[in-house]
């Protein structure tokens, strides 16, 4: 197995189009140093390549006798280091620049720089299977106090230069910039690595080695406690992130003390049973109780401010789905995927927690929606028992044993709890025996007042009864007085009336004298209306029932016993009987009609004078 290396780096330029790096020929040195390093890189010096500032000619050279697929074998394991300019063209092809790479109308001229795709098919036909690429490249572009700014634009890195084997390691993304700080004498991103290197403390799992990944990890974490505007960016592929380039150099106490602590790293805290054996290195390396303390927090530290924003994703991620309710919103994820940005989660690290709460939230919804559909059909059954409790409850009330069996039996097919019966009968049965009582509190109410009515009627009639001689005495008056002038004399001038029968003597005077004649005409009449001639008959008539008026009208005036209405009936009813009487005789003395028609005439005036007197 050999261990191979090409390092490349251009700074300077024939046009003068590009910035210059002086930085990049200092990394390439640097780099070699470790390399060559027995207790680090332990790389022979003959099988390193270091190229400064070459022309494409002489590099395409070098890449290709680094991948020959004559020279290489399956074991070896090759290392391309690059410190320059990266440059994409208008179709986003990535190309390494080169002493002669130049500018035309401010678009790069491909002919005079080195395309990934050319790199990336030499590679395709190396039998290496372990193959390390660090690229610490960058373009012109923007520049800080203090800080000279290496662009590269290797977001089409691992799609270029990715196969089995290989590991990525790129200074920053394709967007960004890889600074270069003043006080250090090499580019950030390779000061960072080689520091790891130097220091052993990229070794975070204590084996002694470092692999690719844990000197990416560690000058990223670097990085980002310089708060630097980049984001070196890793792509292994297989087992590339494996790779191990360099031995872990240790000779302080507190590193040595260190990489036992970052042996669990992965377990994310120190078991209690290795507790023991930790305190025993402790005192043998001759560390403070608080330096260890210090470095154990310093060391899980990462780890810890990991593992809580692990938690922080994984509760948002339950808020959301629990909130949205809805696996397949896009919106949902895009957010997911900012807060995993914001807290530095790569998605293999976020993968299992969803693979293992999306199976929950899933179960979650199916159970609720169970639930839901259950409490729908319950809230159904309970709208239907109180329909049916109200109709019977209209119907019957107080219910019968039969009816509650009835109620029992609808409980007992609804499958309803106790408590939910209870709810829905006591408001209506509250409501119900509060209507009947308003309904005997109306009956009573009804009743009373009938009796009321019926007390009040029973007076009125006692007092109708009293009251009925006084008012037929006072009808009886009012007649009288109605037919008597008045006493009271008006206050306006009224004709002069007089009064008739006025005094009991003259009542009496009247009497005597109206009889005495009623008498005689009577007794005169009779013998002259049987006698002959026609005015002796009609004469006769005439005496009769003029005796027989008079008569009864001043005896009914005169005694004002009753009232003259009656007096007056009385008189029509005995005229007539008197014409009767009368037209009786004239046909029982008259063989014809036409014996006397006067007298008939005569006769049947006397009649219906009679009848008009009477209904008057």
């Amino acid at each position: 197995m050999a261990k191979i290396a090409l390092l490349i780096a251009v700074g300077q330029f024939y046009s003068g189009d590009l910035a210059s790096l002086p930085k990049s020929s200092t990394d390439v040195d640097a780099m070699k140093e470790a390399l060559i390093d027995p207790e680090l890189g332990g790389f022979e010096e003959s099988d390193i390549t270091v190229l400064k500032h070459p022309n494409k000619q002489r590099m395409e050279d070098a890449v290709y006798d680094l991948f020959d697929k004559g020279k290489r074998k399956k074991d070896d394991l090759l290392l391309f280091y690059f410190s320059g300019h990266g440059i994409t063209d208008e179709s986003w092809i990535f190309f390494f620049s080169t002493y002669e790479t130049r500018k035309e109308n401010g678009k790069l001229r491909p002919t005079t720089a080195i395309s990934s795709n050319w790199v990336h098919q030499w590679m395709n036909q190396c039998p290496s299977k372990r193959v390390a690429i660090i690229l610490d490249c960058c373009h012109s572009g923007a520049f800080a106090k203090g800080l000279s700014a290496k662009g590269t634009a290797n977001a089409l890195i691992k799609e270029q230069l990715g196969g089995e084997g290989r590991a990525i390691l790129t200074a920053a993304s394709a967007t960004e910039y890889a600074w270069a700080k003043d006080e250090f004498d090499l580019s950030v991103y390779t000061h960072y690595l080689l520091e790891g290197v130097r220091t052993g403390k990229a070794d975070q799992n204590g084996n002694e080695w470092l692999s690719l990944e844990e000197l990416h990890e560690y000058a990223k974490n670097k990085i980002s406690e310089a708060k630097l505007e980049m984001n070196p960016e890793f792509y292994p592929v297989r087992q590339g992130a494996k790779i191990l380039l360099f031995k872990a150099k240790t000779t302080d106490p507190s590193e040595r003390y260190r990489k036992e602590i970052q042996r669990y790293l992965k377990q994310g805290k120190i078991p209690t049973f290795a507790r023991s054996s930790l305190e025993d290195l402790r005192e043998r390396l001759q560390i403070s109780q608080a330096e260890s303390q210090s470095i154990e927090q310093e060391v899980f530290a990462p780890v810890q401010k990991k593992q809580e924003n692990l938690k922080k994703y994984e509760k948002a991620l339950r808020e959301a789905l629990a909130e949205e309710g809805s696996l397949n919103s896009d919106w949902i994820w895009e957010e997911l995927k900012r807060i995993q940005e914001r807290y530095e989660l790569q998605d293999e690290e976020v993968e299992p927690i969803r693979q293992k709460i999306i199976p929950e939230i899933q179960q979650q919804q199916k159970q609720k929606q169970k639930e839901r559909q259950a409490q729908e059909e319950y809230n159904d059954n309970l709208r239907q028992y109180e329909q049916e409790f109200s109709k019977a409850v209209e119907r019957e009330y107080p219910l019968s044993s039969h009816a509650w069996q009835q109620i029992n039996s609808w409980q007992q097919s609804l499958e309803l709890r106790h408590e939910d019966i209870q709810r829905i009968e006591q408001p209506i049965l509250a409501a119900k025996y509060q209507e009947k009582l308003k309904e005997e509190e109306r009956r009573k109410e009804q009743e009373a007042e009938r009796a009321r009515q019926l007390e009040l009627q029973k007076q009125l009639e006692k007092q109708e009864h009293q009251k009925r001689p006084e008012e037929r005495l006072k009808r009886e008056e009012d007649e009288r007085l109605r037919q008597q002038p008045q006493e009271n004399v008006p206050s306006q001038p009224q004709p002069r009336q007089v009064r008739f029968l006025s005094s009991k003597k003259a009542r009496r005077s009247v009497l005597l004298g109206s009889t005495a004649l009623g008498i005689f005409f009577f007794l005169g009449g009779i013998p002259l209306g049987s006698g002959s001639g026609e005015i002796v008959s009609l004469w006769g008539i005439v005496c009769g029932w003029y005796s027989m008026f008079w008569v009864f009208l001043f005896l009914g005036v005169s005694l004002r016993r009753y009232s003259l209405r009656w007096w007056c009936n009385w008189v029509a009813l005995v005229t007539q009987a008197y014409g009767v009487w009368y037209l009786y005789v004239y046909f029982t003395t008259r063989s014809s009609l036409f014996d006397s028609p006067s007298l008939f005439l005569c006769s049947l005036i006397v009649y219906f004078t009679s009848i008009y007197i009477g209904r008057w």
